[in-house]
């Protein structure tokens, strides 16, 4: 059997003994895109009716995907322990409001616009790295309506899992 088979054989033997609590390895590794998505849903089913899953994986896309608490395990200690919306809201100003806007920005905008965040302009686009940006995203917008700014596109975007764990263990993508 290929590697993606075996997973959802393995998987497969969990289900049929309907436990109060499944430890699953790595349960989607070598599995094709189709069958990931079905095996996450089945997984969030068996956990939606009342069995304990504890999932041990490196992929944090799968982990965001099914987790309802994700435990930070880096060089064997406990880095970190809570939900996917707390871990990511643990990384200072790690939201990322995105704006393009026609124009120029008013005089004395760009310094009312930094108190919400670090700032960084370029010709017709602004960044803004905040705390809670879907919160703040709405002040930001109406601030720049009522300075004039035409805004052209907006987009908020939050930490993935991957940035909550480089941050809380201080790993580099490559060795110095």
């Amino acid at each position: 059997m290929s590697g993606g088979t075996r997973k959802k054989v393995e998987l497969a033997k969990v289900l049929i003994q309907k436990p109060r609590v499944a430890i699953l390895d790595e349960p989607t590794a070598q599995v094709d895109v189709l069958s990931k998505h079905a095996l996450w849903d089945v997984i969030k089913k068996l956990r939606d009716e009342g069995t304990t899953v504890l999932i041990a994986t490196n992929d944090m896309f799968e982990a965001e995907r099914v987790c309802e608490r994700v435990a930070i395990i880096y060089k064997g200690r406990l880095r970190a322990l809570g939900t996917i919306e707390d871990l990511k809201d643990s990384i200072p100003r790690g939201d990322v409001i995105e704006i393009q806007f026609d124009g120029l920005l008013p005089e004395g905008l760009r310094s009312e616009l930094e108190a919400y965040g670090r700032l960084e302009l370029r010709s017709n686009a602004l960044t803004i790295y905040v705390e809670k940006g879907e919160e703040k995203v709405i002040d930001i917008v109406d601030l720049l309506k009522g300075r004039g700014v035409r805004v052209k596109k907006i987009m908020v975007k939050e930490p993935s899992l991957d940035d909550v764990f480089t941050y809380l263990t201080g790993a580099k993508l490559r060795e110095e």
